[in-house]
């Protein structure tokens, strides 16, 4: 068999191809023209009675959608905003608190030191004016023992000069009686 040029086989039968690739193409372009038509009726029929389309319905849910989101996303923002200026005035409220417990604690040591340097002070001064009072006390006694002493040695000295004069008066009259003979004993 002798292979046939393939365009002598379309040119055996050019008008039955032909025609049929007209018609086809013809009846396809019908049908979307139909097609297009048929979106465009369908399109002036939603726009005069109100009813939106499917493309329409799912614009608007999809919208609706993303508004919804973008509320979420905005009150959950507003509510995360709101937490943390709360967290922080919580924060803040006790650093505040806390730096004034120190403070106050802080006084407070202060003060105990203040109380125990002005009580050690005062049992300081105490103990000197103890100390000085014994001391004192101590001398005065001291004096007083020397004052009597000195006085017991006057006392014991006079004494010992009355008795030694009236040892000498005596013995001066014991002298003078035996020098002087007596009248009786002439």
């Amino acid at each position: 068999m002798e292979r046939q040029d393939p365009r002598l086989i379309s040119s055996e039968r050019p008008l039955h191809n032909q025609d049929q690739g007209i018609i086809s193409s013809a009846i396809d372009k019908t049908k979307e023209l139909a097609a297009d038509a048929g979106e465009k009726i369908k399109d002036a029929y939603h726009a005069v009675v109100g009813e939106p389309r499917a493309e329409d319905k799912a614009r608007d849910a999809a919208k609706s959608y993303v508004d919804s989101a973008a509320e979420q996303t905005k009150d959950l923002r507003d509510g995360t905003n709101r937490s943390w200026e709360r967290t922080k005035n919580d924060a803040s409220r006790k650093w505040e608190d806390l730096k004034d417990d120190a403070s106050r604690k802080w006084e407070d040591l202060k003060e105990g030191a203040q109380d125990q340097k002005d009580r050690a002070e005062g049992t300081w001064d105490d103990m000197k004016e103890r100390a000085i009072d014994t001391w004192d006390d101590f001398k005065d006694s001291a004096r007083r023992t020397q004052y009597n002493a000195e006085r017991k040695c006057e006392d014991a000295s006079c004494a010992a000069q009355q008795k030694l004069e009236r040892a000498q008066e005596r013995t001066g009259e014991q002298i003078r009686a035996a020098t002087n003979p007596t009248i009786e004993g002439f």
